[in-house]
């Protein structure tokens, strides 16, 4: 066989990178300097690579196809109920997350049958052309084998009936080709079509995921909002339950301290002309406690205060700052002072919401211990 020859030989083997050893480097420095096989090699590299589109059309099994049907039916069943704690991830998408992995196992599997039909066609690519290569070298045998005869005029009609017959065959190896060709070029188009059902597929399994995923994050975002709802309700109403303890301490208090047979009560009145003010303080001059209940007062103005003033022989001591609420009314635990035990009058008068060490305001309420 010519060096020619055996190298066109190698080149289908090369295009499916089947070569090695010292048979792919002498192959490959000898491509380097021979356009025709170079070219050769791409046109069968070109093949190669569409081989594995030539595959019939390959459906998930029918487990795999009720699994990913019996998910999309449980996530579209309807509304579930929000979360109030940490919220999990449902179910569901856990199944959907799974579908491009079954779409790769399906795809797997037709990988695996292309390529089981490219290396049938390969042989078969191979059979032919080494039965075509043997007709032409017959042919090319005969040939010879008739220039040297007609310088000789000794050409017989057996002979003519060989390269006939040899001609015949070199014809019909190349239909076959030709068949061969139109097949897979006819498995192309099939493999093509299969390729776009496939990629459609995936496709809707992607915007079916997206979607999926919208819907999950627009839940998750309600749930926050509905979560961050109710710890501020919570707050509220742990404030108020905050404010009720603190009122009934008060009340109770003040309940003791009425009852206990040394309390004493004092009135007081407002100062100013028409004033509807009225007050009691409740005291126990033994324990030095004190209870001032206010109804009737006007709101103070913004950054004043009413301040408590127990006024003894001595002196007068400033006893806390408080404020009524909207129907002028306010009960107020004095702190434990001294001069609780020997009061001689109750005052209270319009300072800073702060306070002062000594009276500065006007007095709105004052009356005198029994």
């Amino acid at each position: 066989m010519r060096s020619e020859d055996r190298f066109g030989t190698l080149v289908p083997v090369a295009a499916l990178d089947a070569l090695d050893g010292a048979e792919q480097t002498t192959f490959e420095a000898h491509v380097q300097s021979c356009p025709e096989c170079r070219r050769d090699l791409e046109t069968d590299r070109a093949l190669a690579h569409r081989l594995p589109l030539a595959l019939p059309e390959c459906r998930p099994s029918a487990a795999l196809r009720q699994r990913v049907l019996d998910a999309i039916a449980a996530e579209g069943a309807g509304p579930r109920p929000v979360p109030l704690g940490p919220v999990r991830r449902p179910t569901w998408l856990t199944s959907l997350v799974a579908l491009p992995a079954a779409a790769s196992v399906v795809l797997g599997v037709a990988l695996i049958s292309a390529r089981h039909e490219r290396d049938e066609a390969r042989r078969t690519a191979d059979a032919v052309r080494s039965t075509s290569e043997s007709l032409e070298a017959q042919v090319q045998r005969a040939r010879e084998q008739l220039a040297q005869a007609r310088p000789q005029q000794t050409e017989s009609d057996a002979t003519r009936a060989d390269a006939a017959s040899l001609e015949q065959a070199s014809r019909e190896a190349q239909n076959r080709l030709a068949t061969l060709e139109q097949r897979l070029a006819e498995e192309l188009g099939r493999a093509r079509q299969t390729l776009a059902a496939r990629e459609q597929e995936a496709s809707e399994a992607r915007e079916a995921m997206a979607r999926s995923e919208q819907r999950f994050k627009a839940e998750a975002d309600t749930a926050r909002q509905v979560a961050s709802s109710l710890e501020a309700q919570v707050r509220a109403v742990q404030a108020d339950l905050a404010d009720t303890r603190q009122r009934l301490e008060r009340e109770k208090a003040f309940r003791e301290l009425v009852a206990h047979p040394d309390s004493r009560v004092a009135q007081l009145t407002g100062v100013a002309a028409g004033s509807r003010a009225r007050a009691r303080v409740v005291w126990n001059p033994a324990s030095r406690e004190a209870v001032l209940m206010v109804s009737g007062l006007p709101k103070a103005p913004d950054g004043k205060g009413y301040e408590v003033w127990v006024v003894s022989k001595e002196t007068t001591v400033p006893a806390g700052v408080f404020q009524v609420d909207a129907e002028g009314s306010a009960l107020f635990r004095l702190p434990t002072l001294d001069e609780t035990e020997r009061v001689k009058t109750f005052a209270v008068t319009l300072e800073p919401a702060a306070g002062r060490a000594a009276p500065s305001g006007p007095m709105v309420l004052a009356g005198a211990a029994p």
